[in-house]
């Protein structure tokens, strides 16, 4: 048995005079390409930290000594995509509704802190407000009932 050569392979040798462009390119453009795509998802994740951040930390800022510590969310991409501040909401004390509700105006305005609250933010807010007006009437009856020792 002898050597064959089919037409097939002789279509299938290197070319003599190779193309302008060397193999390469294409690879390191792609490279390039996906250098830039990394940048600029690595910007968005960091502006969208920043974004959270900045509202979580003017919640936390507003509460005092009522927030505590800040948690970011992280989607498994690890863009953030969420966070929080526990604020303790303190029980209405019916022998002091004025303490109430001064830390029932400070959750509130905590709650509302941020420049762009979100649903979860107006609900906290919508509960301090209510919790509010429990006071001011607990204050209102303390009045009527010794009106010298509430002016004092």
């Amino acid at each position: 048995m002898g050597l064959s050569i089919s037409p097939q392979s002789l279509w299938a040798r290197p070319a003599l005079n190779p193309p302008a462009q060397s193999p390469s390119q294409p690879a390191a453009e792609s490279v390039k390409a996906k250098a830039e795509e990394r940048a600029a998802f690595d910007q968005f994740k960091a502006q969208r930290y920043a974004e959270i951040l900045s509202h979580e930390q003017a919640h936390q800022s507003a509460a005092g000594s009522l927030g505590g510590g800040i948690h970011i969310d992280f989607d498994s991409n690890g863009v953030a995509v969420g966070g929080h501040v526990p604020i303790k909401i303190p029980p209405l004390d019916p022998n002091n509704p004025e303490t109430s509700y001064q830390s029932y105006s400070q959750v509130r305005n905590a709650a509302l802190a941020p420049g762009d609250p979100s649903g979860q933010d107006c609900a906290v807010a919508s509960k301090a407000q209510a919790l509010m007006g429990q006071a001011q009437v607990l204050m209102a009856r303390k009045k009527q009932k010794n009106p010298k020792e509430a002016e004092s």
